[in-house]
C-alpha cells in the first residue's frame, strides 16, 4: 500500500521569498515547489518570486508551469559537467524512480571550423571522453543514492550550442521535467541564476528542476 503524503496549511505574511527559504528551513524540507505564469520573454523571469527563490535558496525547486496529472516517469537533465549537474541528476533521479533520465550534453566549439582536420579530431575525442567519464560519475552517484530504485540511465551528447541542443531533446524526448544545475549568485555581484538557467527556467515548454550542489 502506498504511503499517505501528510498535507499542511499555513498563510505567512512577510517578504515572499525570503520567507519561503525561511519556513522550507524551518520544516526541513527536501524540495520546494513553486507555480509560475508562463513568459514568452526571458526578462521577464528576473525579479518574480520563483527567481529569487531559486537564486537565493539552496534547496531544490520545481518551477510547474503544467498541470501534473500521473507520476513522473521520464526527465532530462542538462549535464555540463558541473558540480551543479551531477547534483541536479540525482534530485532528478529521485523523482523518476524506476523511470528513465536523459543526460544531455551539448558540446559547443564555434571555432573548431578554424582548426586543422587533426586538431579538431584530437578535440572532440577528448571532449567526448570527458563527458563519458562525468556520465559514468553522475551515473555511480545516482546508483549509490537510490540502489534497486534507480532510474534507467541514458547518455546523450550532442554538438551545439546548448540552449538549441536542449531545445531539440526537449522536443524530441518530451520529458516530464528538465533539471538542471544552478550556481547561487547575489544581486550585489549584479548577475542571474545564470544566463542558460534562467531562459530555461523563463520560457521553456516543460516543468523545470533547478538544483545547487550542496
Amino acid at each position: 500500500m502506498a504511503k499517505k503524503t501528510q498535507i499542511s496549511k499555513e498563510v505567512v505574511r512577510g517578504k515572499d521569498y525570503a520567507d519561503i527559504l525561511r519556513h522550507a528551513q524551518k520544516d526541513g524540507a527536501d524540495l520546494l515547489v513553486l507555480g509560475i505564469h508562463r513568459h514568452n520573454v526571458p526578462e521577464l523571469f528576473q525579479g518574480t518570486t520563483a527567481e529569487r527563490v531559486v537564486r537565493f535558496g539552496l534547496l531544490p525547486v520545481l518551477v510547474v508551469k503544467d498541470a501534473v496529472t500521473s507520476a513522473y516517469r521520464r526527465a532530462v537533465v542538462a549535464a555540463d559537467l558541473s558540480v551543479h549537474a551531477q547534483a541536479a541528476a540525482i534530485a532528478a533521479a529521485r523523482l523518476v524512480p524506476l523511470g528513465k533520465l536523459h543526460l544531455v550534453h551539448a558540446a559547443h566549439w564555434p571555432f573548431i571550423a578554424f582548426l586543422g582536420s587533426d586538431t579538431q579530431n584530437h578535440l572532440i575525442r577528448e571532449q567526448r571522453e570527458k563527458v563519458m567519464a562525468a556520465f559514468d560519475q553522475m551515473i555511480a552517484a545516482a546508483q549509490a543514492e537510490l540502489g534497486a530504485a534507480e532510474p534507467r540511465l541514458e547518455k546523450v551528447m550532442q554538438e551545439g550550442e546548448v540552449r538549441c541542443v536542449i531545445r531539440e531533446q526537449l522536443a524530441t524526448i518530451k520529458p516530464d521535467f528538465l533539471a538542471l544545475g544552478t550556481h547561487g549568485r547575489t544581486w550585489a555581484a549584479n548577475a542571474v541564476v545564470g544566463s542558460v538557467a534562467e531562459d530555461l527556467l523563463a520560457d521553456e515548454p516543460v516543468n523545470v528542476l533547478a538544483v545547487k550542489a550542496a
